[in-house]
């Protein structure tokens, strides 16, 4: 039976059947300045996703079948983004929160209706993140990233010799570079570049006194070259959750 969880709750254990899915809209919002003959495009931007279900809900009886819609209403109506997970999309979920239920009785025991959810971050997640070792010897590598939309990585650079100045970090592919400058013992010490939080950690306690430059992150759907000075060996980890538009 297909259904759809939220906030990991599984709604079909309510009797809710999900019968079509409209989830797939890609829309930008443009703005223009128009002139004689002519117009001027600024960058586009991504409003949020609506995802639009047809449900069925069913129940034993008409109190069961109450009891079901509360249960489900009860579940979705939250004030903040929950994960949304559709049975029949297997590998990603939804960032989401409820707009509507709507619908009508069709008989003592079944309620059509219709869940209309919106998505302030509009892009899909994969289910599973990305961890990718580089056991680096050598100053660059290659990470293929997938999905079709941009991620958002934490970097785990781990020196095996001591390090004494700057650090840098590159993805050539997108030409974004940030560096660092300090201190670091080798094998033991460690960096977390955090490209979402705009942040750096050494050890985990946040060093952000001698960063500069930009937060480098990952083009989806393409190998992305990756650069490094001021260490000669080690292992760079980057995690990150491949995304979809």
């Amino acid at each position: 039976m297909h259904s759809f969880s939220f906030a990991t709750t599984d709604l079909s254990a309510y009797g809710l059947i999900v019968n079509s899915v409209d989830v797939n809209r890609l829309r930008q919002e443009l703005s223009l300045v128009q002139l004689q003959d002519r117009a001027y495009s600024f960058r586009p931007s991504r409003p949020p996703r609506i995802i639009s279900l047809g449900c069925t809900v069913i129940g034993d009886t008409r109190a069961d079948l109450d009891d079901n819609l509360d249960a489900i209403k009860k579940v979705l109506s939250t004030k903040v983004v929950g994960v949304l997970e559709l049975d029949s999309i297997v590998d990603r979920y939804f960032k989401a929160i409820l707009e509507s239920i709507a619908g009508a009785y069709r008989g003592s025991s079944l309620f059509e209706a219709t869940i209309v959810f919106v998505c302030p971050d509009p892009l899909a997640y994969d289910n599973d993140p990305t961890v990718s070792p580089h056991i680096e010897d050598f100053a660059a590598f290659d990470e293929v990233v997938g999905g079709n939309a941009i991620a958002v990585p934490v970097w785990k650079i781990l020196p095996s010799a001591a390090v004494d100045g700057k650090v840098t970090l590159r993805n050539d592919t997108r030409g974004e570079e940030i560096e660092w400058t300090g201190i670091l013992n080798g094998s033991t010490d460690y960096l977390e570049i955090d490209s979402e939080t705009w942040v750096v950690r050494k050890n985990g306690v946040t060093d952000m006194s001698s960063v500069a430059g930009k937060f480098p992150q990952l083009t989806g759907g393409v190998t992305n070259a990756i650069e490094t000075t001021g260490f000669t060996g080690g292992t760079v980890t980057i995690t990150y959750t491949k995304r979809y538009l």
